[in-house]
């Protein structure tokens, strides 16, 4: 019974605690994961701030490499919300959001449900769409926030 206590405390402590803390732990984990029929996710520099963490870049590649490149993330968290599967983010902001081209999806799969629940209250950034990603529209650029 103790143990069924001790467990769970001990991975909250963990996770908000030590060098890389718990955003670092989640970056281990994700980093290099598919995401779906979308790509391979990437995080670089990854830094974590007193509320929530800084990503200096993440993208998304397919086989041919990155089709959406996101820099300079800035973001509040509650990390305790891992426990109960979920990512629970209040605030987001990225300095620019660009997608280089339509990816490559891989084929579709047995479908699976999500191994946790997303939720941001509020997002910004500027959104940056190349030449060719929508058909007949050379390039579109759009500074974006919402809830």
């Amino acid at each position: 019974m103790l143990f069924l206590v001790a467990l769970p405390t001990a991975l909250f402590i963990w996770l908000n605690t030590g060098a890389s803390g718990s955003i670092g732990i989640l970056a281990n984990f994700i980093n290099g994961k598919q995401i779906g029929r979308y790509g391979q996710l990437k995080l670089d520099g990854v830094t974590e701030t007193k509320t929530g963490a800084k990503i200096a870049q993440l993208s998304l590649s397919d086989k041919t490499g990155p089709w959406l490149v996101i820099k300079d993330l800035d973001f509040d968290w509650t990390s305790a919300a891992l426990l109960s599967r979920r990512v629970e983010v209040s605030r987001l902001v990225a300095r620019q959001t660009l997608v280089q081209r339509r990816p490559i999806l891989r084929p579709p799969g047995r479908p699976r449900p999500s191994p946790v629940d997303v939720h941001i209250e509020s997002f910004a950034t500027n959104l940056r769409l190349a030449s060719g990603v929508i058909p007949n529209v050379t390039a579109l650029s759009h500074q974006t926030s919402g809830q």
